[in-house]
């Protein structure tokens, strides 16, 4: 980190540009360099060294939460909930909240930027990083500028098997390079 007249300024590339965001979570970093990493090469997606980015991404936190807290966080269900609301509600894992943190007791605090995890999908330490991964995509969509892209339309962000990528995919898209540079268990 540097001191620019005694202020912290983000490391730049020289011309005012930061030159990395970091974060203390390793999925999250390695998100924002498989976005980075596009950007440099495809230029196909936004920097994710905008100001707001740096700012929202710093304050970025995976919280994992029970059905309810999932329900209130994020509007949708887990897909094993057995709520009545859950009829009207999308299903899914987790979320990519801003606006609705929760402190460490529980009560709503200032906004900031939140990635929500259901409970059940959090117990294995692979399926909750390719959470985190497809969530951090989210945020640096909706930071840098380009919307977090809800409807996963953007080839170059997501692959279109879910889970399973094609070949082309693979090799070029954010999700699977995130998943690619996830360290090996």
């Amino acid at each position: 980190m540097g001191l620019d007249g005694g202020v912290w300024a983000p490391p730049s590339w020289g011309d005012g540009r930061p030159a990395f965001a970091t974060h203390e979570d390793p999925t999250v970093q390695t998100t924002i360099a498989a976005w980075r990493e596009r950007y440099l090469i495809h230029h196909d997606v936004a920097s994710p060294d905008t100001a707001q980015c740096i700012d929202e991404l710093a304050w970025l936190e995976t919280v994992v939460v029970a059905e309810p807290e999932l329900r209130r966080l994020c509007e949708r269900c887990a897909p094993d909930d057995t709520a009545p609301e859950c009829d009207a509600l999308i299903r899914a894992n987790g979320c990519a909240t801003v606006g609705q943190p929760r402190g460490s007791d529980g009560e709503l605090e200032e906004a900031r930027p939140l990635i929500v995890v259901a409970d059940q999908s959090s117990r294995d330490a692979r399926d909750l990083a390719h959470l985190v991964i497809h969530e951090t995509i989210h945020h640096l969509g909706r930071c840098s500028g380009q919307g977090s892209d809800e409807g996963h339309t953007r080839s170059q962000l997501w692959c279109v098997g879910g889970e399973a990528c094609t070949p082309e995919e693979a090799a070029t898209t954010v999700q699977s390079r995130a998943r690619a540079m996830l360290p090996e268990d």
